[in-house]
């Protein structure tokens, strides 16, 4: 039975465990619905649950327990500041696992992160990414379980994105199976990592044609990640939509230092041949918009190279 305590109620562990699915299905709702990069405010309206509605985060608090919880709901990272040092530092180890500092100051917030790891609940954390100085969004990744907790560094262990709690065993899998976990779950997160910074340096439309709807955007790598320059910042990225995405990666699109957009000859033909025009209307012109930040801009000698590629295609096919 639920127990009244002052002005408040406290849930059964059960009633709870109910509330954390509850708001990981908001999550799920707001990602399926193309709404991946939440404000502040909209985390802090939150999300209504049989007559009851809870807040999704605090201003000042990383670690966030409703009123009548035992146990966290979430946890956020802050968005990073250039020059400054971060003043958690969460990383992802070896094994794959987020390790998620403990609160200096909260007793209380810790304590409600174990009862979280006890229970096994889901939980969701929220990663700051900033576009601009002056935009603050919040990408949400869940559900994630603690699956461990380490005393002496103050860290809890918390697995990313799993589909169901982890089990007792986790610590014990074997070292090939866990090497393999590894990489597996660094590259996803990784790649979740660039997703999110590169849609929202362009405000989650497409840099070719505009469309807006994040669940048919892609953060496409102007130089693969498997080469020595493809790293994974924004500057080496470009968001595009999945059908410009895979031309631009199958060189049916190219896209010159300038910025220009360039259709290639094979395309052209097939399109006017079937009088449809995907690709042929953006001929000749520039990305519709780039990222606000001159650092975040596509990078020209990037491009330059990727195009470089491009134009070898159309050497090839055009023989």
């Amino acid at each position: 039975m639920r127990e009244a305590t002052m002005d408040r109620e406290i849930f059964t562990p059960e009633e709870e465990r109910d509330a954390h699915f509850a708001a990981m299905q908001w999550f799920e709702a707001q990602q399926m619905s193309g709404h991946e990069l939440l404000t502040h405010k909209e985390l802090m309206d939150g999300f209504s649950w049989h007559g009851h509605h809870f807040r999704l985060t605090h201003q000042s608090q990383g670690i966030w327990k409703p009123q009548p919880f035992a146990a966290a709901l979430t946890f956020k990272t802050a968005a990073p500041t250039p020059g400054k040092e971060a003043p958690y530092a969460d990383r992802i180890d070896d094994s794959g696992l987020l390790r998620y500092k403990f609160s200096e100051t909260k007793k209380w917030a810790n304590d409600a992160m174990k009862v979280a790891a006890q229970r096994r609940y889901p939980l969701a954390w929220l990663v700051g990414v900033k576009p601009t100085p002056s935009t603050l969004f919040y990408y949400a990744r869940f559900p994630a379980y603690i699956v461990d907790i380490d005393n002496r560094n103050g860290e809890f262990m918390i697995a990313i994105d799993e589909t169901t709690p982890p089990t007792a065993d986790h610590k014990d899998s074997g070292q090939i199976e866990k090497k393999y976990v590894s990489r597996w779950t660094k590259a996803r997160i990784h790649q979740h990592d660039f997703r999110e910074h590169v849609l929202s340096a362009y405000k989650i439309s497409c840099a070719v044609c505009d469309l807006p709807h994040a669940q048919l955007l892609e953060a496409s790598h102007i130089i693969a990640d498997s080469k020595e320059t493809g790293v994974p910042e924004v500057s080496n990225g470009l968001a595009l939509c999945r059908l410009h995405h895979t031309a631009y990666d199958r060189h049916l699109l190219g896209i010159d230092a300038d910025r220009r957009i360039h259709v290639a000859t094979r395309a052209k033909s097939i399109e006017t041949t079937h009088l449809q025009t995907g690709l042929l209307k953006f001929e000749g012109h520039s990305l519709t918009h780039v990222p606000t930040s001159k650092q975040m801009h596509p990078d020209g000698d990037r491009l330059a190279e990727h195009f470089e590629d491009f134009l070898r295609a159309e050497a090839q096919m055009t023989r």
